[in-house]
């Protein structure tokens, strides 16, 4: 007969002793647990009630289940009808482990289980809400394997807050198989070790570790070349994610690649990942070698003589086994994305990730929903972020709605975090948030050099906003030419 069949009629039963699980014939005859035939072998039958009706669960020597009488819809939990205002309610898996548990007789607690095991626990406690909630404290006692577990983690999301307590019987799978090992004062001792359930992540403060809290941490801020970005932001941080926005051709690669140098050269013991989805990683190593010896990247370009042999060798030494490059070119994956950043943080151990950029990341693929696709990156790499303490650098296009304020960000236009391209979320999951505004049309060279940085958003610093400093390209570098104090 299969798991699910049902047969309507019930069959007679009597009561007896389980030596092989060790109850007494007392604690199933209380239950209402019994002895019966059926189809020639001897079975299992739990009665459950349904109102006045009567459903009968029946197991068979090998552990195959089904109904008797009706379906399981509706029907009460098993022992429930034994319900005496008890104070207590602890909820097994199933019929064994509920008299295991029953024939301690602790008289604070009701003992009762589900009537399909995980299969369907949570209907069951929902068709029985009314009941369980009147009791002030309810216990769960699942199987320790996965799908006990599981469903314990289902459950508790319905059962009142406050109120659910987890017994885990581990080592020991149930609640019988701690009995048949340890005896009746093991099964009390799992019940008094319970934990209150609290979901994931919550810490009490008397949890913590407080030397940790009060111990100020070594290797917090790396120092990098820009005054004013030390000033503002105390310098970079792990476990930061910090954006760059600019219009198009305003510097946003110089820049980040310049804080990429410097936190190198600064910061000896540092690794880092530097990836660039615009250009090639032979242009993107340039860009190192050419900030190394103060020539523009251009230049260098096209004329590698530029620097000679055994200088462009020496400034590649310095940062050789200390600078990760991935060699892509345009759009790519998102999930795919975020598995390469676990992978640079897990496996090769960098401290800082450099992505240029996000919008094109995401924007070459087939997506109806490029703001959404955003968002979902965004929240996965901010959690990728905590779980692997690497700092995270990425720069993201501005969109042309600051030009209703009178100029287009390539023309010197203010930017506002919202008008980041693409999504909210930007500013929302990001620590810092930092613009480059530059007039690249105006008519005097001095202006179209001039580069103004601002401090949109400051997550540490919160006062620490607005206007930064000036920058002025020369000789392939970035320099300061006005460094404001926050």
């Amino acid at each position: 007969m299969e798991a699910d069949e049902v047969v309507k009629d019930i069959i007679s039963y009597g009561y007896a002793e389980i030596p092989e699980r060790g109850l007494s014939e007392e604690v199933c005859r209380f239950y209402d647990y019994g002895i019966g035939r059926y189809n020639g072998q001897i079975v299992h039958v739990a009665n459950y009630r349904y109102g006045s009706k009567r459903k009968q669960h029946i197991r068979t020597p090998d552990k195959q289940f089904f109904w008797l009488g009706g379906g399981t819809a509706h029907v009460e939990l098993f022992g429930q009808h034994l319900y005496q205002k008890q104070p207590y309610l602890i909820i097994t898996e199933g019929e064994i482990d509920c008299l295991t548990v029953a024939q301690l007789k602790l008289k604070q607690f009701l003992v009762v289980s589900v009537p399909n095991g995980t299969a369907n626990a949570t209907k069951a406690v929902l068709n029985n809400y009314d009941f369980i909630r009147q009791f002030e404290l309810i216990y769960l006692w699942f199987d320790t394997d996965k799908a006990g577990q599981q469903a314990v983690e289902k459950l508790v999301m319905q059962l009142p807050p406050g109120k659910v307590y987890i017994i885990d019987s581990a080592p020991y799978k149930d609640a019988n198989e701690v009995f048949l090992a340890s005896g009746a004062n093991a099964v009390l001792n799992y019940i008094k070790q319970a934990r209150l359930y609290r979901p994931d992540h919550l810490i009490s403060v008397e949890e913590m570790d407080l030397e940790k809290v009060m111990k100020t941490p070594e290797n917090e801020n790396f120092k990098v070349g820009f005054n004013h970005f030390n000033n503002f932001y105390m310098g970079l941080r792990k476990h930061e994610l910090t954006m760059i926005g600019a219009g198009t051709g305003v510097g946003k690669s110089t820049y980040m690649r310049q804080l990429a140098y410097d936190l190198l050269m600064l910061n000896p013991s540092v690794k880092i990942a530097h990836i660039a989805l615009e250009e090639t990683v032979t242009k993107t190593l340039l860009g190192f070698v050419a900030m190394d010896n103060n020539v523009a990247l251009g230049d260098l370009y096209l004329n590698r003589e530029l620097i000679p042999p055994e200088s462009m060798k020496a400034s590649i030494g310095k940062f050789k086994e200390r600078l990760l490059f991935y060699d892509h070119f345009g759009s790519i994956d998102p999930l795919n994305m975020l598995q390469k950043i676990e992978y640079l943080a897990k496996a090769e151990g960098i401290d800082f990730l450099f992505l240029d950029h996000l919008t094109i990341l995401i924007s070459g693929l087939e997506i109806q929903d490029e703001r959404k696709a955003i968002d979902v990156f965004l929240t996965r790499l901010r959690s990728l972020i905590e779980n692997t303490n690497i700092g995270v650098i990425m720069i993201s296009h501005v969109s042309n709605n600051s030009a209703y304020r009178g100029k287009a960000p390539e023309e010197g236009g203010k930017i506002s975090i919202k008008d980041f391209r693409g999504s909210g979320s930007i500013g929302q999951l990001s620590d810092n948030v930092i613009s480059l505004q530059r007039n690249i049309v105006a008519k005097q060279p001095e202006d179209r050099r001039r580069t103004e940085v601002y401090a949109l958003k400051n997550r540490l610093f919160g006062e620490n906003t607005g206007l930064m400093g000036t920058l002025e390209y020369i000789s392939g570098k970035l320099y300061e030419t006005e460094v404001y104090h926050a």
